[in-house]
């Protein structure tokens, strides 16, 4: 009974969304941060698909200047977040060859 139901669901879809129902289907292949994506990915298609049957073109565009901005600032903060890392990489090293010295020393 499962079987068959795995095998309907992965023959069903295709692209993207067969490859991720077949993964699920051959034993859960996928990890659950995969799952909660693809779960996020349909509600996102989802609500677009409202909010463009609810919504002038004008909200569309002002919608879509919205998420390119969001976007700029998303990569701005995960720029700045790789230079902190970076930045604690680099005192790590240090502290442990200062550590190591001290050991190798005494």
């Amino acid at each position: 009974m499962k079987d068959d139901k795995r095998a309907q669901c992965a023959g069903a879809a295709s692209g993207a969304e067969g490859r991720q129902a077949r993964a699920t289907a051959q034993g859960g292949l996928m990890a659950w941060w995969d799952r909660k994506a693809g779960d996020l990915q349909r509600a996102v298609r989802i609500s677009e698909d409202e909010y463009a049957a609810q919504h002038s073109e004008d909200d569309a565009r002002r919608a879509a200047v919205h998420a390119r901005q969001d976007m700029v600032l998303i990569a701005s903060q995960l720029s700045s977040l790789n230079r902190q890392v970076f930045t604690v990489k680099i005192i790590l090293a240090v502290l442990t060859a200062i550590v190591a010295y001290a050991v190798f020393r005494s």
